[in-house]
């Protein structure tokens, strides 16, 4: 009888040990080597760091002491401490809390700064929690040294409708096949691109081909994206879905819309079409404050719709357009783009094909806010032709390199001059059906 008793008492002491354990791992701090549910993530252990706009799995593990959980009971409860990141769960909208029947969970980094994932284990049978697991990181801003690159880097889009994109290192003269996506711009850092996919949606990915993500739906057409300085905006030319003003059978202007990268969400910054009102060319400011436009206003007359351009710009969050200078009334500019500085914009102006001849066709350039004209700095170096295509500056802007078909030439060829005109060199030699996407170099 005895031996029973202390048996009994043994048996009693032991569930009671477990209970207490149990409770205390339940209580101590989630994710800590003494709590009974672990969240882990191999992307971001063991440095405890999430790129920008990168996604990691996290994986949670129970440690259930008394086997008193069954596997399709269990429920976990997704939380961020400090909302900086997105869960991306399968087949589900996107959110900042979730409820899965999963024990892995995708998450994006959305805003730099320290972040906790918090999961909370639910036994739904019996309506109790099995415990709360955390993981704490930092979302780390981009990286001033790109994955892909490592020097000058020059991005051309080739063939009709530039189904295959190029690069040619600009210290080597190497070309070499990029991809098959049409890349429009190339992030400061040169760890992200930006471009069209063949549905006319915006995308954006890393410089190796991964995280691919769109950022419109492909219902409105799109085109021209082009990064924000710090990389975390898409500005874009977007049809309005407004019937044009004009003509209700003619096809609507385009508006100038960005989309932020984290969440997707696009906000129209203009309300041109209207007024009969559109742009071509857009540049952004160095520091993110100010956008200029090669503008448009349409009229009707006689032999069709009459075009007034002009080069205006705006606050990059959208306001009031400034008329900076006139350019004519047929497609003035091939290319338009910042000094590294913020200094100057570079124009490719055909001045001399307007019906009121502004001076010779080729490289202008024109202070943001000084009020004074375009001051022309490389005349068309191919007058019969169109004035120099995509112009960028490059080594640090004491370099300008652009498109251009020389005189006496069947091909065009890709050159350079210093940032005042001079000292031209011929860089590569391209194809007709060639042009200038971007170029990108080390900080």
């Amino acid at each position: 009888m005895n031996d029973n008793r202390t048996i009994r008492r043994s048996a009693l002491f032991l569930f009671v040990a477990v209970t207490t354990l149990l409770v205390l791992a339940a209580c101590s701090p989630g994710g800590s080597s003494n709590s009974n549910v672990q969240v882990t993530s191999a992307t971001v252990e063991p440095q405890g760091k999430l790129s920008l706009h990168a996604t990691a799995t996290f994986q949670v593990a129970i440690k259930d002491l008394t086997g008193l959980h069954r596997a399709e009971d269990i429920e976990y409860h997704w939380s961020l401490d400090e909302e900086r990141g997105t869960y991306l769960p399968d087949g589900a909208d996107e959110a900042t809390e979730v409820v899965t029947a999963s024990s892995s969970l995708r998450l994006r980094g959305d805003r730099a700064g320290s972040e906790v994932v918090r999961v909370t284990v639910v036994d739904t049978s019996t309506d109790t929690t099995v415990g709360v697991g955390t993981l704490a990181f930092e979302i780390t801003s981009p990286s001033s040294t790109s994955s892909c690159f490592k020097s000058p880097t020059l991005f051309i889009r080739h063939g009709q409708p530039f189904d295959v994109m190029d690069t040619i290192d600009l210290e080597t003269g190497k070309r070499s096949m990029y991809g098959y996506h049409h890349v429009s711009d190339v992030s400061d850092d040169g760890n992200w691109v930006t471009g069209i996919a063949e549905s006319s949606q915006v995308y954006v990915q890393r410089c190796d081909g991964t995280g691919f993500k769109t950022l419109t739906d492909g219902t409105l057409h799109v085109d021209s994206p082009a990064f924000s300085p710090d990389g975390q905006l898409v500005y874009f030319r977007q049809r309005s879905p407004n019937e044009n003003p004009l003509d209700p059978i003619a096809v609507p202007y385009m508006e100038l819309a960005v989309a932020n990268v984290a969440t997707g969400v696009t906000t129209v910054l203009t309300d041109l079409n209207a007024k009969a009102e559109s742009l071509q060319h857009f540049a952004i400011s160095p520091d993110g404050e100010m956008i200029v436009l090669e503008h448009y206003k349409a009229s009707k007359g006689s032999g069709g719709f009459v075009y007034e351009y002009d080069l205006v710009s705006m606050p990059a969050g959208g306001g009031p357009l400034h008329t900076m200078t006139q350019l004519g009334n047929y497609i003035p500019l091939y290319g338009i783009t910042f000094s590294p500085d913020g200094s100057d914009i570079l124009l490719s102006w055909a001045a001399d094909k307007q019906a009121e001849e502004f001076g010779e066709a080729g490289l202008y350039r024109i202070h943001p806010t000084a009020g004074s004209g375009p001051q022309l700095i490389l005349a068309d170096l191919s007058p019969v032709s169109n004035p120099p295509r995509n112009p960028r500056y490059y080594a640090g802007g004491t370099r300008i390199i652009f498109k251009e078909l020389l005189p006496g030439e069947l091909e065009p060829v890709i050159v350079s001059v210093d940032a005042n005109g001079g000292d031209f060199q011929r860089m590569v030699d391209v194809g007709k059906l060639d042009n200038i996407a971007d170029v990108w170099e080390p900080n």
